[in-house]
């Protein structure tokens, strides 16, 4: 596990994004109301673009900037071509959550705690976290961290190195 701290600044960045996000994803039927009152949802928004910040941070992507209207069509973090679709829970022992709508070919990075301290879990390629022995009776994939790879190994996977 890695641990990564935000600066006052880098939580503004994050607010206003998450501002942003929840302003136009209000509307989607996919939460159906479970991410509660307007500023909670925000706050969210929030948490999961500072768990992208330091998940850019940790990649050293310098051109890091958080993305707002792009659903599941771009990674939340494009590392040297390695699309990094960043999860975060505020559970220390939190699981990491994977959808129908998360592309297959993406590397999903579980990001535990809340701003501005966030540890990096560990990662799975996408594909191999929809397989049937993650599925939830709940619905998606839950990937506990003792079954994700350090995320110290991710730079010398072969799934860094085959889509360099």
């Amino acid at each position: 596990m890695i641990m990564v701290r935000l600066s006052r600044e880098d939580e503004i960045i994050a607010h206003t994004s998450g501002l942003a996000r929840e302003s136009r994803y209000g509307s989607n039927p996919k939460f159906n109301g479970n991410k509660g009152n307007f500023h909670n949802a925000v706050v969210i928004h929030a948490e999961a673009v500072g768990a992208e910040m330091a998940v850019a941070r940790y990649f050293e992507v310098e051109d890091f900037v958080p993305t707002v209207n792009t659903f599941k069509n771009e990674p939340d973090v494009n590392w040297n071509g390695v699309a990094l679709e960043v999860k975060q829970t505020s559970h220390k022992r939190g699981h990491l959550i994977i959808t129908e709508d998360d592309r297959d070919t993406d590397i999903a990075v579980l990001v535990v705690g809340e701003s501005p301290t966030y540890y990096i879990m560990g990662w799975i390629p996408v594909g191999v976290a929809k397989r049937p022995r993650f599925a939830s009776a709940q619905g998606g994939y839950w990937v506990s961290q003792i079954n994700l790879q350090p995320i110290e190994t991710l730079r010398k996977s072969s799934h860094a190195h085959s889509r360099i």
